[in-house]
């Protein structure tokens, strides 16, 4: 089904089986409300906002968690503690690699 390292198959089998035909579409709104959180922290880096970064890394943190993308939470994760920290510099980078793994979940879930 998919990278198992990106995705969890478990996870996603029991959101298949759950959603039904609704499956679909809670792909496309991950997708979608994912793109605006990655849309946001880019512009909180844009403008030095903190907490603009934070918050929005923590709600990807955990939509990204019930989706099965354990690799993107995490990611989401590190960036939290680093803009909580104050610490953008460091964000900077961390955001790259969130940009990455959403790009191959996106991907993924697109294939399923």
């Amino acid at each position: 089904m998919a990278n198992t390292t990106q995705l969890n198959e478990e996870m996603l089998g029991s959101l298949k089986e759950v959603m039904g035909d609704d499956f679909n579409q809670l792909v496309v709104t991950f997708c979608q409300d994912s793109q605006c959180r990655i849309d946001s922290i880019e512009r909180g880096l844009a403008a030095k906002t903190a907490e603009l970064v934070r918050a929005s890394a923590h709600s990807l943190k955990g939509s990204s968690a019930n989706m099965g993308a354990p690799l993107l939470s995490q990611y989401c994760h590190q960036l939290e503690q680093s803009a909580g920290a104050g610490n953008l510099d460091q964000a900077v980078s961390e955001f790259e690699h969130i940009k990455t793994e959403f790009d191959k979940i996106a991907d993924l879930l697109d294939a399923i």
